[in-house]
């Protein structure tokens, strides 16, 4: 997960170039926190096809995140700050891992932190 483009300037202008269909899609997904597929597909009322072709868009532009529910795959909103957070969990796993020395987390951290969570 990079820290290019997780702003609010590109984060808004991405909400601005979604679809009717992907923002409706959206709005349900925000409304109805980790909702299953077939919940989605009843509530926002998409044949499967268009509610997949929506889906993987909204998936690509990290604005839902795949979810397991149950024995279901579910959808979940990624708010800028729940990204954010996301972001640093990873990032104090690679440490705890060794896998980055402090001072790399440390610099990671500090931009991550500046990372404007408005939208």
């Amino acid at each position: 997960m990079g820290l290019e483009g997780t702003g609010t300037e590109k984060r808004s202008r991405d909400l601005l170039n979604l679809s009717e269909t992907q923002q409706k899609v959206l709005r349900v997904i925000q409304n109805y926190p980790r909702i299953s597929r077939k919940k989605l597909m009843l509530k926002a009322k998409l044949k499967d096809s268009t509610l997949d072709y929506n889906i993987n868009k909204l998936v690509e532009n990290d604005f839902i995140w795949k979810v397991r529910v149950g024995s279901e795959i579910g959808y979940e909103y990624i708010s800028p700050d729940k990204l954010r957070h996301e972001m640093l969990n990873r990032l104090v796993t690679k440490l705890l891992a060794d896998e980055i020395d402090e001072d790399k987390f440390m610099r990671i951290k500090g931009k991550i932190e500046t990372i404007s969570v408005d939208v």
